[in-house]
């Protein structure tokens, strides 16, 4: 398996693991979180944020 699809299945524990350890964050702060945390291998949308 990828990372990529690894990092795709696990989006919601990522997005929820930086607001636990962050508190609140805008849309825009977290895909740049989690686009440092994958090394650039999971670039998300505010379009696949939200919905996660």
């Amino acid at each position: 398996m990828k990372n990529s699809q690894l990092y795709k299945g696990s989006l919601n524990t990522i997005i929820m693991k930086l607001l636990e350890e962050k508190g609140r964050m805008y849309g825009y702060e977290i895909t740049q979180k989690v686009k440092e945390i994958t090394k650039g291998e999971l670039n998300i949308t505010e379009g696949a944020l939200y919905p996660a």
